[in-house]
């Protein structure tokens, strides 16, 4: 059986299908930088986050109900101290919107 896998990758986004028809995206879920809010996140909370973050459910627009989780954190990959980069599994239902989205180029 043939599988097709790909990766887009943009400043804070991979995206790839593997051979199970799953989607998965990496990118940055938080930093130490000030954020357009003025808000900064502790290098201490970044590492707090990297240790809880597998498992945790993936909201669309900071929206929190349930209807909003649109996958579910599956690694947190390397990096500096004071950037978190995860990797999501993508509910079948918004895949293919997100590539839709992410072939357009909207991060």
């Amino acid at each position: 059986m043939k599988t097709n896998s790909f990766r887009i990758i943009s400043p804070a986004i991979v995206k790839e299908n593997t051979s199970e028809d799953a989607m998965y995206i990496e990118g940055v879920a938080s930093t130490s930088n000030k954020d357009l809010a003025g808000d900064i996140v502790t290098d201490n909370a970044i590492e707090l986050m990297k240790k809880q973050a597998v498992g945790l459910n993936l909201h669309a627009d900071h929206n929190y109900g349930l209807g909003d989780v649109i996958g579910v954190i599956t690694e947190v990959l390397d990096s500096d101290d004071n950037a978190l980069i995860i990797k999501a599994r993508i509910r079948p239902s918004y895949a293919n919107t997100i590539k839709e989205m992410l072939d357009t180029g909207i991060q």
